[in-house]
């Protein structure tokens, strides 16, 4: 006993700095414009983000050889949001390191302040190559004209940052309309600039590569007036200056009597067009078709392209189109719907599973599908019993999730393929592992396919390397890109069929009734069992080392001898199979059962051990959170047999 209880002043003068928990906030940076190479000796701020754009520095780091950076330990504030910011050559690129409030994590954003990934790229005054992938032109009549709001998302194929050329520093010319008036900006542009040339418009604003993630948007309006006499049409031709992927003059049905006379544009057709973050019905003419970015180059317009386009006005008066007639949508019965993909996320938690189902739809109709019933169900869903927490991701407008008798199902307009217009849900729940026991930890995610599905696969993050996926209609576990809010992150993924890009005709991975066997599971390290099986020792030891007593200095050979066991050879002694479970029991019959605190400290370690095992944590923090916890726990264990 005399060394157990040597050790509890310096656990007690421990317990303070082992039970903060201030926050480390590190990551990497790496040159976008050298493949991705690890980015030395630059200089990272860490800044909190104020009013009126101003920035507060809060702490300063440097890049080492391999592109690492670190911020010291500290504990900020509860509802911080914090940006990591690299300048170079006078552009920020800026990363999310901490978010003490959940503000993003609130929209599905995960911010893991110790894996902060930085992309830095050179900066360039000289024209780099750009493309139009969308070009969307808006029309609105009204008594004097048109009013016209241009959308435009820009591609950088290059591997630098167009800063713009000239004194103006342009990154962008348009060509306007003659006789265009009121011609500005969007607010949401931010830091922007509009402004005439000597031989048209320009905008300013650095346009980032393609790979830095980040879309490259320009919204502008103007007005263009009726003419005075004559026939009321204007002319919206122009040259074309950058190669485009898809163009579309777009307007409401309420402007169904504008006549729109473009020769290399479509004829009238209603589709479902994104304004805002909303799927809205537009009546458009259009050429060419949407691409990814890192699709093959397939340009609608070529650079120099002349694009005649007129527009005459309404001979009846500008009224509200009536709700469509029974039968122009599907509003009863249900079409050949399908999944061209369905992507389940897993991340571990504290309790258990947070799971993100993310499904690209398929309707194979000709009519939009409005829904079944009273709450107009367009998808039906199963979800795994258990699940708590489930909600619509706020980013899919116009949808809800639905109670049914038998389920849960989703309420949200499917419209056809032919639309063009990728239809997606996008839903989370949470679910509890079965028990906080260690080796307890499983989950059963097993459904039946209630539509035909392309592709299937669970991901989830290096972070959860340790996860266990037991599926067998699923693949093995392989590493991938996956497409997630707009940019390719690599997973983990188990996988059956393959994504077909809508193609009808072929066969589907997983028929439409078709059992699917999959659960989730956290196995015990083997570092936990030998950490049981010391603190099993200890449970035995404590109780009889001190209810053992002393021999007094007289009878025994030699003062201050205790006859105690050496505490190494007592840990030995005891042997544990890898899974199976451990009594806190002494064989005296002894009721040792572990406190609150025990039990905390021991799955803290635990998951300490899962971390390093998984390679989320370095070697010099390992040894000193899980020896600051290994003292708190013998002291929790000693003062628990006071009692």
């Amino acid at each position: 006993m005399k060394k157990t209880f040597f050790l509890l002043p310096l656990v007690m003068s421990l317990a303070p700095a082992a039970w903060a928990a201030p926050t480390v906030i590190s990551g990497t940076a790496l040159d976008g414009s050298q493949n991705s190479q690890p980015l030395a000796d630059a200089t990272v701020q860490l800044v909190r983000p104020k009013d009126k754009g101003v920035n507060e520095v809060v702490a300063k780091a440097r890049t080492n050889s391999l592109g690492k950076f670190s911020f010291p330990a500290k504990d900020y504030g509860g509802k911080d949001l914090l940006m990591a910011v690299i300048n170079r050559e006078g552009f920020d690129y800026i990363s999310v390191a901490y978010d003490g409030g959940s503000t993003l994590k609130q929209v599905g954003i995960d911010v893991n302040p110790q894996k902060v990934d930085l992309l830095v790229f050179d900066t360039t005054t000289k024209p780099v190559p750009l493309d139009f992938q969308v070009h969307h032109l808006a029309i609105d009549s009204n008594p004097k004209g048109l009013h016209c709001i241009e959308r435009i998302v820009i591609h950088n194929h290059s591997s630098q940052t167009f800063l713009g050329e000239g004194p103006r520093k342009v990154t962008i010319k348009l060509n306007v309309p003659k006789g265009a008036k009121n011609v500005k900006l969007d607010p949401k542009i931010g830091e922007g600039k509009l402004f005439q040339t000597a031989d048209g418009w320009g905008f300013s604003k650095p346009v980032t590569p393609d790979s830095y993630g980040v879309s490259n948007a320009l919204i502008f309006s103007y007005d263009v007036d009726w003419p005075t006499s004559g026939p009321k049409t204007v002319d919206l031709s122009h040259k074309t200056v950058y190669p485009t992927k898809f163009f579309f003059v777009a307007r409401t049905t309420e402007d169904k009597g504008l006549k729109v006379t473009a020769p290399k544009l479509s004829a009238d057709t209603e589709a479902p067009v994104p304004i805002d973050g909303q799927s809205q019905m537009r009546i458009v003419n259009s050429l060419g078709a949407p691409m990814m970015p890192d699709a093959e180059p397939t340009n609608a317009l070529p650079a120099g392209a002349a694009l005649d386009i007129k527009v005459a006005a309404s001979l009846t008066p500008k009224v509200a189109t009536p709700a469509a007639a029974p039968g122009t949508v599907a509003d009863s019965g249900q079409p050949m719907l399908e999944y061209q993909a369905h992507h389940v996320a897993i991340k571990s938690t504290g309790t258990g599973l947070n799971c993100i189902e993310r499904i690209v739809v398929l309707n194979h109709s000709d009519t939009t599908f409005t829904g079944v019933g009273k709450d107009k169900v367009t998808l039906f869903l199963d979800i795994p019993p258990g699940a708590k927490n489930l909600k619509m991701d706020p980013k899919i407008k116009g949808a809800k999730i639905v109670k049914t008798s038998d389920g849960w199902a989703i309420s949200k307009p499917i419209t056809p393929m032919s639309a063009g217009i990728r239809e997606a849900v996008i839903f989370s729940y949470d679910l509890d592992w079965p028990s906080m026991l260690p080796w307890a930890k499983k989950v059963d995610l097993s459904h039946k396919t209630l539509y035909p599905t392309q592709f299937f696969f669970v991901a989830r993050t290096e972070e959860d390397k340790g996860l266990e996926v037991t599926s067998p209609k699923l693949s093995p576990d392989s590493q991938a890109p996956v497409p997630i809010d707009g940019k390719d992150e690599t997973r983990i993924i188990n996988s059956i069929g393959a994504p077909m890009m809508g193609q009808t005709g072929a066969a589907p991975a997983l028929a439409a009734g078709q059992q699917l066997d999959l659960t989730v599971s956290r196995p015990v390290s083997s570092t936990f069992w030998g950490f049981a099986g010391m603190t099993v020792a200890l449970c035995l030891f404590l109780p009889l080392a001190m209810l053992k007593p002393r021999r007094s200095p007289e009878k025994s050979g030699s003062a201050g001898n205790f006859s105690e066991p050496p505490y190494g050879a007592l840990v030995s002694e005891q042997t544990y199979t890898s899974g199976a479970p451990f009594s806190p029991q002494s064989g005296f019959g002894t009721d040792l059962a572990l406190s609150s605190a025990s039990r905390d400290l021991i799955q803290k370690i635990a998951d300490l051990d899962d971390e390093r095992e998984a390679g989320q944590i370095g070697e010099e923090e390992y040894q000193s959170r899980r020896s600051a916890w290994k003292k708190l726990l013998i002291e929790s264990l000693g003062s628990q047999q006071d009692h």
